[in-house]
This record gives C-alpha cells, structure tokens and sequence, in this order.
C-alpha cells in the first residue's frame, strides 16, 4: 500500500522544483487536510496526494517528472521488490517466445508426444536459464550504473545515493516492459517492432528517473545510462544467425487471410490454378520466424539452380517414402518367412533406382557447392580477396538444410518429417554430424538388410575429418548414366523410356505433370483441392491422388554409342517465362519482407487484392518499388 504521511516519511520534495520540504499537509482532523505550498516556486508541493493511483500511472506513462518524484520522494514503496522480480519474469518469458525453437507439427501421434513432451522439458530448463541471465544482466546494469552515480556525487559533493535507492529507480522506471504482456498473450511470435518501441519507451522512463533521483542535467543521465547499458551487463545476447530456421507450429485465420492477401502468388486469369514450386517455397518461409530470414537467403532460395535442387529432392523423397513403407510392410514378413534369393535381386533394383535419384540431388548440390551460373555470388570463396567466408557458407547451409526440409514436408503432403530431417542431414553432414539421428532414435532405426537399400553401395565410411558426404560419394564412387545427368542440360539421343520419364520428372512444366501421370508431390495439382497454405481442404484429403513413381526399368544396349563429345542439343524442356517471372517477383517480395520493410499493405488496396486482377496489380506495385 502506498503511504504519504508525514509520521511514515521525514523528507519530501516538491514535485514541481525538486526542492526539500518539511512536510506534504497539514491535518485538521480524519477528513480535513490541506496541501502545504513550496516555499520556493510558490505551488502545491505535491498535488498527487489527492489524485487516484490511475491519474498518477497515466502521468508516468506520459512521462511527467512531477509523476517521478512523487513516486520515487513522497511515497513509501517499500515492496518494489516483488515488482522487480515480476519485470524479471516477464522479460525471460518474452525471450522465451522469441527464441525458443520450434518445429513443424507432425502428422504421427507418438512423434508428437514424444515431440511435445521434449519441447516442454527443453522450454522448463531455458526458461529457468533465461531468468537466472536476465537476472545476472539486471544486477550488473543497476551495479554500474551506481557505482558512476557514486562517482559522479563525490565529485559534486553531493550526497551518494544508495543501492537500494537505485535499485528502487530503475525498477519503477521499467514498467514499461508490461507493455509486453498484450503481445505475449495474443500473439506468440514477438515483433520486432514491438520489441523496439518497447525498449525506447522504457530507456526514456530510465533516464527521466535517473535525471530525477541524482538531480543531474540530462546529458550526464544519458552518458551514465547508456555507459550502463553498453557496458556488456544488458546487452542482448546476439542470436546465433548459424542456428536453424524455425518455424510456426500453427497458422491461425488471421494468418491464412494475411498470407491470401500479401504474400501468395498473383495468378492472372489465364494462367492455371495449380501449385508450383514458387507456392510451396512461399507457405514455407511465410511459416518460418521472420527474425531468422535474412535478406541475403532469400534471394539464395529464388535461383533457378535452387529450384532445381528442391524438386530432385521432392523426387527423391518421393521414391524414398515409397520404398520405406515397403521395407516397413516387409519387416512382419520376414520374421514369419525365409528369406529367398530373389528377394536380393529386387532390392538391388530398389537400391540402383534409389542411387540415380540420390546422384541427381548430388548433381545439383554440387552446382551450388561450385557457385555455377546464379549463384556465384554465394559462393564461399567468391569475393575479391578470394579469402573463404566460413561463416558466410555456414549460415547459408544450416538455413538451406531446415528450409529444404520444410519444403520437401510441404510438397509431399506433410508426412513423415522425421525421415525428412533424419535422412536430409545424413546425405549432407554425413552420419557422423548427423544431430537428427541421435535426436530421433527410437522412431527411426533400421537393419542391415534394410541399410543396404537405402544408403546403396556408393557409401563408404572414412576418416571423420575427411569424410565426405554420402551425396558426393554418389557421384564419386559410382557409376551413373552419363545421359541421366545430362537432364536439363542438353539432350543426348536416343533418349529411353527410363531416361525420357526422370526428365519429365525433374524438367517438365507443373502444369503437364497430372497430365503425363508423372507425380512430383503436389507440384501440377489444383489448388481447389488445397487452402492458401497447401493443406487439404476439409473432406478434400481423400480424393487427392498423387501417381506413384514408378522408374522404367534400365535397359543397356549393345548399340548404344558413348560418342567422346556430348552433343549441343538443348533439353526437352526449360523453364517458362511465367515460373521464371513468378519467381523474380516473389523474390523481390520476400526480401522486403525478411527486411522488415513489408508489415502490411494500405486498406485501401485490401477491395483489390480478392480478384485476380487486382491482386496482379499489387504484385507488380511491389515490384515497382524495389526496382
């Protein structure tokens, strides 16, 4: 409870010049008092005796130094101890939302629970930690700044204030940090923005107490506060920009609307209604935290040599699941029956099949790893003192990785993310830095069967500092059909049947795919069947049907001539003007928005943006502007 009587108090102030007074009133009786006036400036000495605790919060919001002293001089507060430590909490928590990890939801009940109840027991443990820093920065902050306070009074033979003095100050003059509360409770992801506004409002509220307490001019509150804060106590510590991506766990319908409005790919009316890779790419980073996009990734992940390294993935992937479920379905079999000699011929047909998706994954990680054509400029080594940027490339790499995941996740209609991740780290940190595996241990273990099937024979254990990946291996240690990894770079005849069905897989336009029954996920399927974030409608699951992936057999012929020079015949197929399109602008967009410079569009643009036409005409005005 908040006290000003004199009999609690022996030196007041005056609110409005600061000046020492005996006493605030005088009291006639139980009901009757009367205010004293300041000998100096001639006015009420503290007015807020009579006001309610709202006009005076109200005035401290406003940051009136007649609030400040009155709080800080004429009221016996003596429990501010419990404010300070409510502050404390809450600014862990808001940490806590900020950075704690989050993956994509999974569509398996025991991968859930098991993953729900790792998450609750990692949040427990950092938010405990969190606290005990923020607590650590605190502390060191208010110690600082006392001991230049100290400095500063003995210098100007003034009386020193005391620690608790302090500590009292900076913890009232931070209750700007309630601010957070409203966006801790309706919206998990903190803005940045927010976060800012928050962090001015409550840096001012510091000064203007500090200013009020040491009675100081404002230059000396602003070099003492701001020493304090840039000493190394309160700095925020600087999040790991090596670290995955995370991702939102749900979209609610604000964010489906939202996402509808701004974000999605403008279709013109005489385009088709079908998903691309330019759709999936969009629900995934619309999905993942702003605050670990950066400007620099987005423009990475809208190469056209990344496209083609996402969809040899969806197509891997694709095949990889099936022969999975089938090892899956067989391991029941074969405790009850003996294993036959064909059985290994068949698999060994699974595991060549498996091989030449993996070496065109390969493939086209390598053209990124060499920097080809577009991305040059994210080469590690491509600057002008020719000096590798290993912090650079490892940044690109971790982000790519849990991108690539959530894209692959997406397009196959979100199953089985667990083998995604597993599987996705094995081909490109190699199972020694593979962290997912032993993270994931009791849902995914295999035989020795079932490893000779989906590792293939290219793989070969070596030294730890010297192992390569098992993508590269593939290309390395096997052999593949020169005309296999030609496709999308020239055409070598005469094409077969198992050579002209991946090159449809992997070169062929979305729109022709359900047409030619050649499935790549969800790419070529009509959006009538999904909402704006690629999910399936309601009662709509069932009646997708994607084409099972099935390679031709590979046919060697006697006749075939492996001539010393490939022809300069160009590939059956290119990339459309209209993806290529799509995906400059998309990439325009993205990058403002992993910049913070989209947060929302004018209302008086929201009437246009239902139709087609006028959702084209805000695509291009975003265009307009970055150019």
């Amino acid at each position: 409870m908040l006290e000003t009587s004199p009999q609690t108090r022996k030196k007041y102030v005056c609110v409005n010049c600061g000046s020492p007074i005996k006493s605030l009133y005088k009291k006639y009786s139980a009901s009757v008092l009367k205010l004293r006036e300041c000998e100096i400036c001639h006015n009420v000495a503290d007015k807020y005796v009579e006001y309610d605790i709202v006009i005076i919060a109200i005035d401290l919001v406003l940051l009136q130094k007649t609030a400040y002293r009155h709080i800080l001089f004429n009221v016996d507060f003596k429990n501010f101890w419990k404010l300070s430590v409510i502050l404390l909490l809450m600014e862990a928590y808001s940490e806590l939302m900020r950075g704690t990890p989050r993956q994509a939801v999974k569509n398996e009940e025991e991968e859930e629970k098991l993953f729900l109840n790792e998450f609750n027991e990692m949040t427990d443990f950092l938010f405990y930690k969190l606290s005990f820093n923020v607590a650590l920065k605190t502390a060191a902050f208010m110690s600082v700044l006392h001991y230049l306070t100290k400095i500063y009074c003995k210098v100007l033979g003034k009386n020193v204030i005391t620690f608790m003095t302090m500590w009292k100050t900076l913890t009232i003059s931070s209750f700007g940090t309630f601010l957070l509360l409203p966006s801790l409770i309706w919206d998990t992801s903190v803005q940045e923005v927010h976060l800012c506004v928050v962090s001015l409002f409550t840096t001012m509220s510091q000064l203007l107490a500090y200013t009020v307490v040491c009675d100081c001019p404002k230059l000396w509150s602003i070099t003492a506060i701001f020493c304090a804060y840039y000493s190394g106590a309160t700095q925020p510590a600087k999040k790991d920009k090596m670290g995955q991506i995370r991702f939102k766990d749900t979209v609610d319908n604000l964010g489906l609307a939202q996402f509808r409005r701004i974000y999605q790919r403008r279709i013109k009316p005489t385009e088709p209604q079908i998903v691309t890779i330019q759709d999936i790419k969009d629900v995934a980073i619309f999905t993942a935290l702003r605050a670990d996009l950066t400007p620099e990734f987005i423009d990475f992940m809208h190469t056209q040599r990344m496209d083609e390294f996402l969809r040899t993935l969806i197509v891997y992937f694709q095949y990889y699941f099936q022969v999975w479920d089938n090892l899956i379905l067989r391991r029941e079999e074969a405790k009850r029956k003996l294993r036959q000699p064909i059985v290994t011929v068949l698999e060994n047909i699974v595991r060549d099949n498996l091989a030449d998706l993996r070496s065109m994954v390969a493939r086209n990680y390598g053209f990124i790893l060499m920097g080809l054509e577009d991305t040059f400029k994210y080469y590690h080594m491509g600057n002008r003192n020719n000096v590798s940027l290993s912090d650079k490339d490892r940044h690109l790499h971790e982000c790519l990785l849990s991108m690539a995941a959530k894209i692959v996740w997406i397009a196959l209609l979100r199953k089985n993310f667990t083998v995604i991740e597993i599987e996705l780290n094995r081909l490109f940190r190699t199972e020694i830095f593979n962290t997912m595996s032993r993270i994931r241990q009791s849902t995914f273990q295999t035989n020795a069967e079932e490893n000779r099937v989906l590792l293939g024979k290219a793989f070969t254990q070596e030294k730890k500092l010297k192992h390569r990946s098992p993508a590269v291996q593939e290309l390395i240690f096997d052999n593949h059909c020169y005309k296999m990894l030609a496709i999308g770079l020239l055409q070598v005849e005469p094409v077969a049947e198992r050579i002209a069905y991946l090159e449809a897989a992997y070169t062929a336009p979305e729109e022709i795919l359900f047409d030619i029954q050649v499935g790549v996920g969800i790419l070529g399927l009509s959006k009538d069947y999904l909402n704006p974030i690629l999910m399936p409608k309601e009662g709509m699951a069932k009646r997708i049907h994607i084409p099972v992936f099935k390679m031709p057999e590979m046919k060697i012929n006697e006749w075939d001539i492996v001539t010393e020079t490939l022809p300069e015949v160009p590939p059956k197929w290119t990339e459309t003007e209209q993806a290529r399109s799509a995906r400059i602008r998309q990439g325009k967009m993205w990058r403002r928005y992993a910049a913070g410079l989209l947060m929302k569009i004018p209302d008086m643009l929201s009437a246009n943006i239902e139709s087609p036409s006028g959702s084209y005409l805000l695509s291009e005005s975003l265009e307009n502007d970055d150019n």
